[in-house]
């Protein structure tokens, strides 16, 4: 889809270009010059667009393909305790979908678009971080990319903490996301995907986001509604 959309806009640039140069022949060239390089550093600009939402879609529909992929290997070869493992780490993309469920069922309300916004921002750190610190997985993992620090405990303890911090579930149900959290992080250990430091530095960096992102609740809360609580920054400090 995308090959063919940036096929057909090259050919509808080009043919303006030419129609352009065409119509300002002869004194005009250079207006037509000038109309053509304005074509293109729009048409580039388009472009890049189209190529950046295409790349976001493939990598939208590939990800989860690969995944599937991987738990049928691992049920093909009896690995049932690792297919276990692996499938609870998974877990970290369904939180998501419930986080942008919610946010659409509370009409973009302030906890829930932080919540999507954070999860999303979250991933650009971890990315980040890896890049710093450019420590590789695990040999057994049999990847050669960076893992410090693990992007699915990093994650899992931001969600965990950040529906703790704000109230989004009733403190008899606290123990759940925590318990979630602890087998997502374990999980990684298990398969091998990250080593332990890995795992426990980017829990550290998910519970700091979640503090970070409540605290920017709690500001977006005192400027647009109207009788916001002064002491709810003081809790959270």
């Amino acid at each position: 889809w995308g090959s063919t959309v940036l096929s057909e806009h090259r050919r509808s640039l080009c043919g303006k270009s030419s129609m352009g140069f065409a119509k300002n022949g002869g004194g005009e060239g250079q207006d037509g010059k000038s109309q053509g390089g304005e074509a293109d550093g729009g048409g580039a600009w388009w472009m890049g667009i189209i190529m950046g939402i295409d790349t976001w879609a493939q990598n939208m529909v590939r990800k989860p393909v690969k995944r599937l992929r991987k738990l049928h290997k691992l049920l093909e070869e009896k690995k049932y305790r690792d297919f276990a493992w692996y499938f609870i780490g998974t877990s970290i993309h369904g939180a998501f979908s419930w986080s942008v469920v919610k946010l659409l069922h509370s009409k973009f309300g302030i906890e829930y678009t932080v919540l999507v916004s954070s999860q999303l921002v979250g991933k650009v750190i971890n990315k980040a971080l890896k890049r710093y610190f450019n420590q590789k997985r695990p040999t057994a993992s049999g990847k050669t990319s960076n893992g410090m620090p693990s992007y699915h405990s990093q994650h899992a303890f931001f969600f965990a903490s950040y529906l703790i911090q704000n109230n989004l579930i009733s403190p008899e149900y606290w123990p759940l996301p925590i318990s979630a959290a602890c087998l997502v992080a374990y999980s990684r250990v298990s398969i091998q995907m990250h080593s332990f430091d890995q795992v426990i530095v980017g829990s550290c960096v998910g519970m700091a986001q979640s503090w970070f992102s409540t605290l920017l609740v709690t500001i977006l809360k005192s400027e647009f509604l109207s009788s916001p609580s002064p002491t709810v920054i003081v809790h959270i400090i």
